[in-house]
Order: structure tokens, then sequence, then C-alpha cells
């Protein structure tokens, strides 16, 4: 369904973005990032509501993370740091209206990065696993679970 005045946004490298919904690119995306590349970028939704997170695309080379955060800034909890295809089949819930996204990538080798999208949505458990993943990237993410345990699933 689409809406004439859609609050979506596309946000590259660096942005700081408000709004309902939209999508974070990574550098050069659909092209491969560069190396030695970082960025930060910062979403921020209506107060009292949560942002849901996934990736449509996630493709990074061993070496190279992106690590988000539930607020603010990089002192915030961390919801995980995924690298290579880990962030695929994933939805990263935060507590608040903020969420904070760190991209770095080494010297070694490139890909193509990310197409993630975000939507505001009620704020509540800060992470949702499907079915698929591998025991490592359960463990990797485990720990962004809320601990009494109020997850949805997929």
């Amino acid at each position: 369904m689409s809406h004439p005045l859609s609050l979506s946004v596309v946000a590259e490298c660096g942005a700081r973005v408000t709004g309902n919904e939209g999508t974070l690119l990574s550098p050069n995306f659909p092209s491969n990032y560069d190396n030695h590349h970082e960025c930060i970028y910062s979403i921020e939704t209506e107060a009292g509501q949560g942002i849901r997170l996934w990736a449509r695309t996630f493709e990074l080379q061993a070496g190279d993370t992106l690590r988000v955060f539930d607020g603010r800034d990089g002192a915030s909890r961390p919801l995980g740091t995924f690298t290579r295809r880990e962030l695929l089949g994933l939805t990263l819930n935060s507590t608040s209206n903020h969420l904070r996204l760190e991209f770095d990538s080494d010297g070694a080798d490139t890909a193509p990065g990310f197409q993630l999208s975000y939507s505001s949505e009620y704020p509540g458990t800060p992470l949702l696993i499907s079915s698929g993943h591998t025991g490592a990237q359960r463990r990797a993410v485990s720990e962004s679970f809320d601990p009494k345990g109020r997850g949805t699933g997929n």
C-alpha cells in the first residue's frame, strides 16, 4: 500500500535520521564499500516508540563489523556486533526511541555491505531471533534478550 505523504527516509553513511520508517545503506551500496571506512548512523523516532531494525541485504567481509546499540550513543546497551551475513533473518528491537549503528571496515577485502530497514514500533523485547541460525549466531545475540523472556518470535 502506498502512502503519498510517507515519512520514509533513505540514509547513507553518517546520517542522523528521524521518522517512522526508513532505510540505511552502507557506503557505495549496492557496490562494495571501501576499506578503512567508518560510519555512524543515528535513528530517532517519536518519543514513547521503539525501533525495529532488520536487514534486507547484509554481506560484510570477516573483520568488517556493524555494531548496534539500544540508545543514542556507543555507551548505550549493545544489541550486537555483526559481520559476514550474521544479521540476515534477525530483527532487532530497541527499548527506546533511539538506535545507534557503527559500521567499520578494515584494510582487507570488501563486500556489498547492507541495506537495512527500520520502523517505529512499541518498545519492548530488545531482540528477536528467527529460526535457522547457527549456534554461534544464537550465542552471539543471546545476551541481548530481555531476561523476562518476552520475545514474540518470528
